[in-house]
């Protein structure tokens, strides 16, 4: 989806760190992963620069009740920020209390270098700094956390061998650069652990745990209204320079990213004519909290950092792309609930 790496600058986002990491799937797995490569194998693949990847944190979920409706649901997202708005019925004439959660996305470390991805906070329980209001109240959540390794929680064995619980990262390298050879033996044993390269003996050997959390809180909806349960986190975000050798990567987007023949034009003059661009990705879940309520229409709202940036996300109403924001909502008809957004936004050689 991105333009090639070679042609690729990556930037390092403010706030946060980088790493080498990839993408996993919204919902913690059920079966064990594969075994992964040897450290040997993963260093001679590292060769090229690794690619900034984006990550969804998934949308509300929640308990259900005969009496509870949902009105309508938007998504704002901006650079910084992703707020989602739930309106919330509830017709009976008591107050109804629903559970909900939010699934952090998985973090696992990456077994060949490809991708990396920046982190709004270090806080394994809340990388992203989730909250959650009902009318104006915060709601307090509460994190449930855990490390997999082929299918088992090993938070205690990470605890006791002093490593993070996020598996990537300057902190977590230098812990696991750090084992003695009797705890890094137990861990391997454990699956927690990749072996050490012989080639390389200064590298630290590869975190193969997933950190898996889910946030939950409890819904306390007032009889006889409509209240608004909102909510809003930092993006896990992916930010790059394009440049001209990257004109003609431009055409893969067209159906992957829905971008229209008026955007594609734009973008690609800009870049022939020697500019560039500034390309920030981001991706949400446009899920509905449950499947037993009917769901409205999800209304995406994207905020553009200037009025001369290029949105673009699959279902986007091209004629209400104003200055200021770009607007839609996702297709039905997509095979996932996850959407990924670009914001092209030109910028200084």
């Amino acid at each position: 989806m991105k333009a090639s790496a070679a042609a690729l600058t990556l930037i390092a986002g403010a706030l946060a760190f980088s790493s080498v990491a990839k993408a996993e799937p919204r919902k913690p797995q059920s079966a064990p992963a594969p075994p992964q490569a040897t450290a040997a194998a993963l260093n001679d693949q590292q060769s090229s620069e690794p690619e900034p990847s984006a990550l969804a944190v998934g949308a509300l979920e929640t308990g259900v009740d005969p009496a509870l409706s949902l009105v309508s649901m938007d998504i704002r997202v901006s650079a910084d920020k992703i707020d989602y708005a739930y309106a919330f019925k509830n017709s009976a004439s008591n107050t109804i209390e629903v559970n909900a959660t939010v699934v952090m996305p998985s973090l696992t470390a990456s077994d060949d270098g490809s991708e990396y991805w920046t982190l709004p906070a270090m806080d394994p329980e809340n990388p992203v700094g989730l909250a959650v209001t009902v009318g104006e109240a915060p709601v307090a959540g509460k994190a449930h956390v855990h490390a997999l390794a082929l299918g088992l929680n090993r938070l205690n064995e990470l605890e006791q061998a002093h490593l993070p619980l996020i598996p990537f990262g300057p902190d977590t390298d230098k812990a696991l650069t750090a084992l003695t050879p009797e705890a890094a033996a137990r861990l391997m044993a454990q699956a927690l652990i990749s072996p050490r390269d012989p080639a390389h003996p200064e590298k630290p050997p590869i975190a193969d745990w997933s950190l898996e959390v889910t946030r939950s809180f409890k819904l306390a909806l007032p009889a006889g209204k409509t209240t608004m349960v909102r909510t809003s986190f930092a993006p896990i975000k992916a930010v790059y320079k394009m440049g001209k050798a990257d004109a003609d990567d431009l055409d893969d987007l067209k159906d992957d990213q829905c971008l229209s023949p008026r955007a594609l034009s734009t973008l690609k003059a800009r870049l022939k004519a020697g500019g560039s661009f500034e390309v920030m990705e981001l991706a949400v879940d446009g899920d509905t909290p449950t499947n037993w309520i009917d769901g409205p229409k999800v209304n995406v709202t994207v905020q553009k950092p200037k009025p001369e940036s290029v949105a673009a996300f699959c279902g986007m109403n091209e004629k209400a792309v104003t200055s200021n924001v770009a607007t839609g909502s996702p297709p039905e008809e997509a095979e996932t609930s996850e959407l990924q957004i670009m914001i092209f936004t030109p910028s200084d050689k």
